[in-house]
C-alpha cells in the first residue's frame, strides 16, 4: 500500500521532533479539480525566521519546501500557485 499525505505528515512530525526551537503545525490544503475534491496534508516547520514544509506528494514542490527566510503566507501562496498550475482551485487552507 502507498503512504498517504496524512501518514507522511505524521512521519515528518516525528522526524522534526528533535529540532530544538522548531514550531511545527499541520497544514491542510483542500482543492477542487475537474469536479473532484482533494486534500493535501503536510507539516509546516518554522525555526526563527525560517519556514519550510515536509510532506508527501507526487508534486515535488509540495513534498519539500526547504527552510528559508520567508513568511508562512509566502510558502502557502507558493503551494497554492503550484496546485493552480495543475488545474486545482484551492478552496480552504487549515493550520493546526
Amino acid at each position: 500500500s502507498k503512504v498517504t499525505s496524512v501518514e507522511a505528515a505524521l512521519m515528518a512530525w516525528d522526524l522534526t521532533s528533535q529540532l530544538e526551537g522548531a514550531w511545527r503545525v499541520p497544514l491542510t490544503l483542500s482543492s477542487n479539480r475537474e469536479g473532484l475534491r482533494y486534500s493535501y496534508v503536510c507539516v509546516l516547520v518554522c525555526m526563527a525566521d525560517r519556514v519550510g514544509v515536509l510532506g508527501r506528494s507526487c508534486l515535488k514542490d509540495l513534498s519539500h519546501v526547504p527552510l528559508a527566510r520567508q513568511r508562512v503566507s509566502e510558502v502557502i501562496q507558493g503551494m497554492v500557485f503550484k496546485l493552480a498550475e495543475r488545474g486545482h482551485l484551492v478552496k480552504n487552507v487549515y493550520l493546526g
